[in-house]
């Protein structure tokens, strides 16, 4: 097969079709998905700047305002499941993306501060993380909507 004509929208809807039939055969039992990468890339060409070179703990990007910028994502149906745990608060923003399961279309797309964030997260007892409870889609609280920008630059992946 050759994938080099092909439009970066129809190869990830070809990656959801095929992880589905591999975990119908039961081949595989996870979802492991280029979601993450994908939130960051449209985040860095959302608000600009620099992606970090090497993996932070604390930042996945610098964005064209010089905030350091934390980013989490999901692919889910509702709003109920949680995001990926913060293992440290050191930025200055938070950009939360969902994904529509199927067609990778943003279903919203949100940015707040750190504290803001901090606020939303949960203290886990045992656990030097937070974990963070989708709430996004009802979130009302000051932010920035990024949706329709991220949106337009899926679309426009080539």
């Amino acid at each position: 097969m050759n994938f080099s004509d092909s439009p970066s929208s129809d190869l990830l809807r070809a990656y959801d079709a095929i992880l589905d039939e591999l975990t119908r055969r039961k081949i595989i039992r996870t979802r492991n998905n280029p979601a993450a990468d994908l939130a960051e890339y449209l985040t860095w060409k959302t608000l600009g700047g620099n992606l970090s070179r090497l993996s932070k703990d604390a930042y996945d990007l610098i964005d064209g305002r010089g905030r350091r910028v934390q980013v989490k994502c999901r692919r889910v149906e509702g709003s109920s499941k949680p995001f990926g745990a913060f293992s440290s608060f050191e930025f200055d923003v938070a950009v939360f993306v969902l994904f529509e399961p199927n067609s990778w279309k943003i279903r919203r797309a949100i940015a707040i501060s750190a504290q803001q964030a901090d606020e939303l997260a949960t203290k886990k007892i045992k656990q030097a993380r937070s974990a963070l409870i989708g709430k996004v889609l009802k979130y009302t609280n000051p932010h920035e909507d990024l949706t329709v920008d991220m949106q337009y630059h899926l679309d426009n992946l080539n």
